[in-house]
């Protein structure tokens, strides 16, 4: 049986925290609340949640049909279509497309940042815990988060591994990284757009930009959901993960008893390796784990954020698009 996620508390953004001078930082910070209060008015608009309806429409009478699509999630690429369509239309900042791979699902260059928008539609039935805090991969966050595991046994923690810039490289402008999610319900037979009024089935949410990571005291991961292993090659010269049976014996005086969340394992005193105890088909190994790959954060961690004039605002918007006057009462 695969081991339980261990949430962690992470307090968010701390306002008492001086912003680092000679830096940018206060830039990063009206910038991110810029973008996100003109990004929630469009997805919140009228317009928007008509193209939503339709979607449903189209994929309910063709529902048929879509046996070829071969994919549970029938709304994930017309989703993307949608958030692509409506932002360009709306953003009147966008001066292009952001050429980067190390990004998310829909990026653009403005005259004064790179946003990224990804989205994640979520079954009401299938991944229906995914709507109740934010998953993502390393391609789709800059925040410089601490090691995880760290303890007083001389383990230094397994790195965090986010892998997009907080300032792209060429341009020099901050990176900003938005999620909007959607959640619907699919019986087999018919689509619709998940609807209690008295739950929301639409989220908005802020990571805040790498650069911002101390405003946070660089924590904000509630827990790991994937993570990356080493690799070797194997006598077919094919690279397989790192592994050592679930046998061995660490009592060599080079390993200590380590835990990363809910892994057991040990950390290699001389190697600096990490091993992690692993679920496989038929049993149990241990896998050399090099950082984080996917991972948690819990929306309260992101909802209260201040700018750079120490003003309020919401780093996380949840609605119902059903609502026609849709507002930020669920949070």
């Amino acid at each position: 049986m695969a081991n339980k996620e261990v949430i962690v508390e992470a307090k968010g953004q701390d306002n008492t925290i001086i912003i680092e001078k000679n830096s940018n930082h206060d830039v990063i910070l009206n910038l991110e609340r810029y973008y996100f209060c003109e990004l929630e008015k469009i997805f919140k608009s009228q317009d928007f949640i008509d193209n939503l309806l339709t979607m449903q429409e189209w994929i309910t009478v063709n529902y048929p049909n879509m046996a070829s699509y071969g994919k549970a999630n029938k709304c994930q690429l017309a989703c993307q279509r949608l958030i692509n369509y409506a932002v360009l239309k709306n953003l009147k900042e966008i001066t292009g497309v952001y050429n980067s791979a190390i990004s998310s699902d829909i990026a653009y260059e403005t005259n004064n940042a790179i946003v990224n928008i990804d989205s994640k539609t979520v079954s009401s039935t299938g991944n229906k815990n995914d709507f109740e805090s934010l998953f993502f991969g390393p391609n789709q966050s800059s925040f410089k988060n601490k090691n995880i595991g760290v303890s007083g046994n001389n383990y230094p923690g397994l790195p965090v591994n986010f892998q997009m810039p907080s300032i792209d490289i060429l341009n020099k402008k901050p990176v900003l990284t938005f999620f909007l999610m959607l959640k619907y319900t699919d019986n087999g037979e018919k689509f619709d757009w998940y609807s209690r009024q008295d739950k929301p089935n639409a989220r908005f949410i802020c990571i805040p930009n790498g650069e911002l990571s101390y405003l946070f005291k660089n924590e904000i991961i509630s827990n790991v959901k994937t993570y990356e292993y080493g690799t070797e090659l194997n006598k077919n010269n094919k690279k397989v993960a790192k592994t050592l049976p679930l046998s061995k014996d660490f009592n060599d005086g080079n390993f200590i008893p380590i835990k990363v969340q809910t892994k057991k394992g040990f950390y290699n005193l001389i190697t600096k390796e990490t091993w992690l105890e692993t679920d496989i088909k038929g049993g149990k190994i241990y896998k050399q784990a090099i950082s984080t790959h996917s991972c948690r954060i819990d929306f309260f961690t992101l909802k209260d954020r201040y700018d750079s004039n120490q003003t309020y605002w919401k780093g996380v918007s949840s609605w119902n698009i059903f609502d026609q006057n849709p507002s930020n009462k669920f949070y």
